[in-house]
Formats: structure tokens, C-alpha cells, sequence
């Protein structure tokens, strides 16, 4: 017996549309969320463990729906539909419906909108598991501590083991505004089925379960989580870039990455292993729990 998790008419703020004022000017969106899961346990328990949070629900969909600009709507939806399936494991359904109450259209309505039905799906697991490589940073809170718990996040994926970490290192900020704590940053190798989406979505899930806001560009951030690497993959979409453009920019990246492939190989992506490290120091905490 399926039980259902509901979150009705959450009120966001987004630039999605295919109209050039939609994308300059924004405008709200209203969103329902109904999941399907198997609540039996907690109904016994009463233990918030035994379920899923569904207010941890609501800021990975928000993360999902506010961190990209699409045209569609189906293609929001579906960026939530992906992203909330991939975070939490335990629902074997969501549907998605996006309204849009004030659509430039000469008519008189209450709103127009979308609604899909998506389900966990083997799919994914179809081409077999690659390797992954993503990087990690944080300078709010305790940020190696939130390094670790990610890991542990990352780990419960559906699909995915954690085959390699880095060391942690702490970096001074940069192309930031003078003043910001210095960043812990590290890179996990992965080996997963999820595809670069559903893993992209997963991420943004992860960032948003730990109060990762976006105010401006290169603000401070409690979690920042980046798929850098893809085996066999090269992507160029609006909303994921493999491997990340700016890899080979960042000493704070490139000195994890050489952690985990000392010849300056990582899957098919050369890199120099012989960085400027002014600014990145080695830190001796542990990036996972024992």
C-alpha cells in the first residue's frame, strides 16, 4: 500500500518563459507536489527517520525550480520531477504541477500550467555504472563538517558508491568580494547510474537540504556541489556544462583533482599537475566518517 506525501501551492519567484519580458521581468509560479511513498514504518515509529521530510522535499523542488531558466514549463517540471526522485530514494513517484497565474495571454483565466507524472525508473542503470567526479566547497558554518555530511548524502543515492575522495583543503576565496571566510573545498570520485541530469538534480538537492541560497553571483555559500567530470560524456546545455568550463581556472579544484589521478589524467580530461598552490593548503580533516 502506497501512502502519499503533498505539498500544495508553493509560491515561487522564477524567469522561466519562452516571452523575452517573462525572462527579464520574472514573475510567481505556483507549485503541488504529490509523492508516493511507503509511510508505514514512521506511522509506527513516529519517527521523522523512518520518512521523508517533507519539508526537505519542498527546498529541493524550490532549489530545482529557481536555480535554471527553461522556456517550458514541462522542462521545470520535469527539472523538479528529476531532481526530488534522485534526492530521495524512498518516493517511488512525484507529479508536478506548475501554474502560471499571471501567463501573458489576452484572456481571462485563473492560470494556466503543466502537470507530469514521473516514477523511479531502472532505466538509468541501463548503460552500466561510470565514474564521476564531483567537486565539493563550503565556507559558511562549519564547512568541513558539511563536506562530510555531504558525502554521506552522496552516498545514499540510488545507484551510487563513493570510490575516491580527496584531501580537504582550505582556500582562500576567489573572484569573490573581499571579507568572505576562506572556503574548505575537496573532489569525490563517484561510480554511478544516474545520468548526468538526474545526478546534476541529485546535487542541487543535496546543496539545497543544506541551506544553499542563491543572492547573488559568488556569494558565500553553506554547500556548493559541481559535476566535474563524466566518463564518456561531453554535454553543453542550458543548464549542465561537461566537463565544468572552468576546471582549469581553479587551483582550488585542479589541487583536489590531482589528489585522486596523480598523472594529470581524470577520465579523459588533461590537466596540468603542476599548479600554482598559493592560497590552497592541505587541511587534516577527514572527508568521511568511519
Amino acid at each position: 500500500m502506497m501512502d502519499t506525501l503533498l505539498i500544495k501551492g508553493l509560491r515561487l519567484f522564477a524567469y522561466h518563459g519562452v516571452n523575452e519580458e517573462e525572462k527579464r521581468l520574472g514573475q510567481y509560479f505556483l507549485l503541488d507536489i504529490t509523492a508516493r511513498l511507503d509511510a508505514s514504518s514512521a506511522c509506527v515509529s513516529d519517527d521523522l527517520d523512518d520518512t521523508v521530510s517533507y519539508a526537505a522535499v519542498l527546498k529541493t523542488a524550490r532549489s530545482a525550480f529557481t536555480t535554471s531558466r527553461y522556456d517550458l514549463l514541462e522542462r521545470a517540471a520535469q527539472a523538479v520531477a528529476d531532481t526530488v526522485l534522485s534526492t530521495f530514494s524512498s518516493l517511488c513517484e512525484a507529479t508536478v504541477r506548475i501554474l502560471k497565474p499571471d501567463a501573458p495571454i489576452a484572456a481571462e483565466f485563473d492560470a494556466v500550467g503543466v502537470e507530469l507524472t514521473r516514477r523511479q525508473s531502472k532505466a538509468e542503470t541501463a548503460e552500466g555504472h561510470r565514474c564521476v567526479v564531483v567537486g565539493m566547497g563550503a565556507n559558511l558554518g562549519n564547512a568541513a563538517d558539511t563536506l562530510r555530511k555531504s558525502c554521506s548524502n552522496l552516498r545514499q543515492l540510488p545507484n551510487t558508491d563513493i570510490v575516491g575522495t580527496s584531501s580537504v583543503y582550505r582556500t582562500v576565496p576567489f573572484g569573490c568580494a573581499p571579507g568572505q571566510p576562506d572556503y574548505f573545498n575537496a573532489c569525490v570520485l563517484l561510480k554511478t547510474a544516474l545520468s548526468p541530469h538526474a545526478l546534476l538534480g541529485a546535487l542541487l538537492g543535496i546543496e539545497a537540504a543544506h541551506g544553499r541560497t542563491r543572492p547573488y553571483p559568488n556569494a558565500p555559500r553553506t554547500l556548493d556541489l559541481d559535476l566535474l567530470l563524466y566518463e564518456g560524456v561531453r554535454l553543453g546545455t542550458h543548464e549542465l556544462t561537461v566537463p565544468h568550463p572552468r576546471i582549469a581556472e581553479r587551483a582550488f579544484v585542479l589541487i583536489p583533482l590531482r589528489d585522486l589521478f596523480p598523472g594529470g589524467c581524470a577520465l579523459g580530461f588533461s590537466f596540468n599537475a603542476n599548479m600554482d598552490e598559493t592560497g590552497v593548503t592541505r587541511t587534516d580533516y577527514p572527508l568521511l566518517y568511519d
